[in-house]
C-alpha cells in the first residue's frame, strides 16, 4: 500500500525531563538536529530539578509544561501523552530526558512510518521495531 509521505508538521517530539538540565540539554538538541517541533514536560519531584530545566526552557524559548510528579516515571508519561493531545500532531515520538536521538532520527522514522503506517511503532537501542510482528526494520 502506498501512503502519503509524513510531514515534518505532523510529528511532535515530547521530552519527559526528570534529571539534570545537562541531560535535558543533549535530549533536546539532539531531537532538534532532526525535528522541527519538540517540546519539554519537566516532571520531577525535586524543585532544584524542576528550577533548572524550567530556566532553561524559558531562556531559549522552548514550549514546556511542569508536570505533577509522584517520583515514578509513569505519571510523567502520562501527563506527556495528555499533553500530547492538545497539539493537532498525526504522529508522537516519546523521548526519557536521560535519552537522545540519533543525528538520523528523522530518516529512520520517516522511513519506518512511510513505509508501514504503524499503529505503535518502539525504538529500541537504536533499532526500529514494527510492534505487530517483532520485525526489525
Amino acid at each position: 500500500m502506498i501512503y502519503e509521505e509524513v510531514q515534518q508538521s505532523q510529528i511532535g517530539v515530547f521530552i519527559t525531563a526528570s534529571s539534570t538540565v545537562e541531560k535535558t540539554k543533549r535530549a533536546y538538541d539532539t531531537a532538534r538536529l532532526s525535528f522541527d517541533n519538540v517540546h519539554i514536560n519537566i516532571n520531577s519531584i525535586h524543585q532544584h530539578i524542576i528550577d533548572q530545566n524550567e530556566e532553561y526552557c524559558k531562556e531559549n524559548d522552548i514550549t514546556y509544561i511542569v508536570s505533577e510528579s509522584n517520583g515514578y516515571p509513569a505519571k510523567g508519561k502520562n501527563a506527556t501523552y495528555d499533553w500530547f493531545k492538545e497539539f493537532e500532531y498525526e504522529w508522537l515520538i516519546p523521548v526519557d530526558g536521560d535519552d537522545y536521538l540519533s543525528p538520523d532520527a528523522w530518516r529512520v522514522l520517516s522511513t519506518l512510518i512511510n513505509q508501514n503506517r504503524p499503529d505503535v511503532g518502539v525504538l529500541i537501542f537504536g533499532k526500529a521495531v514494527r510492534w505487530e510482528s517483532g520485525e526489525m526494520l
